[in-house]
């Protein structure tokens, strides 16, 4: 959302209550589904760690993820892909 200009105070900071509400337009998320085993696998561990259905083109970091879920995600698919080669 753009603006002209930004509201002030009388100390001359931006005046955060005096700011408009944004205009949002609800967007609806297509999940689409995994279509391998491996895809299967990454979806269920991000599943779980994000509480959430996610889907093969979802970006992980738009739905709150961060650096640290990352490499504890890495580390799960990691492990689960050396079992299935033994």
């Amino acid at each position: 959302m753009r603006l002209d200009s930004l509201p002030r105070t009388q100390n001359g900071k931006i005046d955060r209550k005096s700011l408009p509400l944004p205009q949002t337009t609800r967007v609806e998320r297509v999940i689409v589904a995994p279509r391998t085993l491996v895809e299967a696998k990454f979806a269920d561990l991000w599943r779980r760690a994000a509480d959430r259905r996610i889907g093969i083109h979802d970006n992980l970091f738009a739905l709150g993820a961060d650096s640290i879920d990352l490499f504890r995600i890495a580390a799960r698919m990691r492990n689960w892909l050396q079992s299935r080669r033994r």
